[in-house]
């Protein structure tokens, strides 16, 4: 039986639950990822900044995400995924709406809590042997932080911790163990926003994040699924270099001048409103972009940086030797990075119209109880449905959203869209391949 007290222990368990599984690498070269969630992952951006941010391992983000749905609805939708959807990993996501405001305005744990609980575990359990059933591997996380005490109209009221979201944490964590499959934790760095920045709107309703919180979940869970934080770690010391990240090749050192050809392990986080934004409030760069150089034994005085003869910056001797953050720096490799990042709305719309198109094929099958191969059969039966109405009004409305975005975006490129995504994780792939680089550092005369 599930106790609440557990739930009140998870909650400070997850605390000081920093890092799920730091050191083990969760994905592996050409893996086909799914992001399975709700309208944080259909309508969010961290899927695509989880792209970026994973750009040179050849892995490719997959935004499977589905507005309002719970755990029992996203059984029912497994079978369109398995038939239409080319991935082999899914990362599981649900469990938010599980949680309805009205059964979890008070602590206490009561029957319905307990039913919806029980329901969570159960749906949870039937996904997870689904998609293994059928070859997928299969990860878990935890829902984003969520304050069902307040929302929009209540921002003067400080953050409480979510039993019901802790709820469905605690068991996400039972089921990993359950399964043997891996297991994340996005409550702690999303929960711990609203309570260290009261009063900063990361997410208007207390539930979906601002997009730069998207840069932060995203940077959160790539580094939970094994990405090293470590870009470039680099120290020199008389015509040695210890390099614990990246590659070092050619060092010179004559009358305090060094030089070298540097490579890093892959490049640095580019820039863009968002991510500053989010560097505001979280340290990515603590997090997954970490590139420290450090030259230990100069003489005193002040030292010029070039990177293929361009100017990076001066420093100290004493700057040098406790270490430069290369990432603040216009090196090639950021350049790059920063070029790179404009690639991201595409990718993020590129998903949303898969997304579109997944979400049509899904409403239409699960509907008709029908398998529609035919693009036009697909669009008559939509549009016959739209037009005729339903009572239930809300899903109606759903429908008829799906229906108009799909003729907008999507209609007559369906295969063109499913081809998309790869090849722009592909192109993304090989505009990230780091290249080498000729560092040198003079004295200044």
């Amino acid at each position: 039986m599930f106790q609440y007290k557990k739930i009140i222990c998870f909650l400070g368990v997850l605390v000081c639950f920093a890092i799920t599984g730091a050191g083990e690498v969760h994905f592996r070269k050409g893996d086909r990822i799914g992001l399975f969630g709700d309208s944080i992952t259909q309508g969010g951006s961290y899927a695509a900044y989880l792209q970026m941010f994973l750009a040179g391992t050849d892995v490719q983000i997959i935004n499977i995400g589905l507005s309002g749905d719970t755990s029992s609805a996203g059984v029912r939708r497994i079978p369109t995924l398995l038939k239409h959807v080319d991935m082999n990993v899914v990362c599981y996501m649900l469990g938010v709406n599980d949680v309805k405001p009205q059964f979890f305005k008070t602590p206490e744990m009561d029957d319905a809590k307990k039913a919806v609980f029980d329901n969570f575990r159960k749906s949870a359990s039937k996904s997870i042997e689904l998609y293994q059933q059928n070859g997928k591997r299969v990860m878990i996380s935890t829902p984003c932080a969520y304050n069902q005490y307040s929302g929009a109209h209540t921002w003067n009221v400080p953050y409480k911790d979510s039993v019901g979201v802790a709820g469905i944490s605690a068991i996400s964590r039972e089921l990993a163990a359950k399964y043997k499959i891996p297991f994340f934790d996005i409550q702690t760095p999303t929960r711990g926003l609203f309570q260290k920045f009261p009063k900063v709107k990361f997410a208007p309703d207390r539930l979906h994040p601002e997009r730069f919180v998207h840069v932060i979940i995203a940077a959160n869970l790539a580094r939970q699924w094994g990405l090293s934080p470590d870009i470039g770690d680099v120290r020199i010391t008389g015509n040695s270099a210890v390099v614990k990240a990246g590659k070092v090749e050619n060092l010179k050192r004559e009358n305090n001048t060094v030089s070298f050809d540097y490579t890093p392990a892959r490049l640095p986080i580019g820039s863009c409103n968002d991510v500053e934004k989010a560097r505001k409030y979280y340290d990515l760069d603590t997090l997954i972009n970490r590139e420290t150089l450090s030259v230990t034994d100069l003489p005193a005085g002040e030292y010029d940086l070039f990177a293929d003869g361009e100017k990076l910056g001066r420093f100290s001797a004493e700057q040098l030797k406790k270490g430069i953050k290369l990432t603040s720096l216009a090196t090639p490799h950021q350049k790059r990075a920063d070029e790179n990042m404009k690639m991201q709305k595409e990718i993020e719309d590129t998903m949303r119209y898969y997304s579109i198109n997944y979400r049509f094929r899904f409403i239409v099958e699960c509907y008709a109880k029908k398998n529609y191969d035919d693009a036009e059969q697909r669009r008559a039966y939509m549009k016959k449905w739209c037009e005729n109405g339903q009572k239930d009004r809300r899903l109606a409305r759903n429908f008829r959203s799906v229906y108009e975005q799909f003729l907008k975006h999507i209609d007559g490129r369906e295969k063109e869209i499913v081809t998309r995504s790869r090849i722009l994780a592909e192109r993304l792939h090989n505009a990230s391949r780091p290249s080498v680089c000729r560092m040198l550092l003079k004295p200044v005369k």
